[in-house]
């Protein structure tokens, strides 16, 4: 993992942490930790707050897991 990666998947721990302000792993459920849709949509902005492209949300409809929203944060600023 790449230095970027590292900095990134740091800042996605964060920004998840304070939002919901307790521990949790990859596999956490995003809806038991309290991350809705609205949720998501402002962690996206923190992450990615001047992304050159077009960020499709109805994929957050997929997004289950604090891991498959990582993996997905990390394709989105691969773009």
């Amino acid at each position: 993992m790449g230095s970027t990666n590292r900095k990134l998947d740091a800042d996605v721990t964060a920004a998840i942490r304070k939002a919901v302000g307790r521990d949790f792993t990859n596999d956490s459920r995003l809806v038991e930790l309290g991350i809705d849709s609205l949720a998501a949509v402002r962690l996206i902005l923190t992450l990615i707050p001047e992304s050159d492209s077009e960020i499709d949300l109805s994929d957050l409809v997929d997004l289950r897991t604090v891991g498959q929203f990582r993996h997905w944060i990390e394709q989105q600023v691969a773009l």
